[in-house]
């Protein structure tokens, strides 16, 4: 299951970032978005991009193509 994937107020683990995309991983990584991160989606815009997330205790807007390349696994 992808990011994108989640419904609101959905909680889940981050278990993959990038598939393969060292730039995108390593971006992710600097900004705490890596595996075993906890993450919950707090909103989506209409058209469903950009997605607001908590991880951990920090709010980001997410991409909906980004969101599609962070694998999670649901609490």
């Amino acid at each position: 299951m992808t990011l994108d994937q989640l419904a609101i107020g959905q909680h889940a683990h981050i278990t993959c970032t990038g598939g393969g995309q060292e730039d995108f991983t390593s971006f992710c990584q600097s900004l705490g978005i890596e595996p075993g991160a906890s993450v919950r989606v707090l909103r989506k815009a209409p058209g469903g991009s950009p997605l607001q997330v908590k991880v951990t205790n920090t709010l980001f807007a997410v991409r909906n193509l980004d969101a599609q390349q962070i694998k999670v696994k649901i609490a």
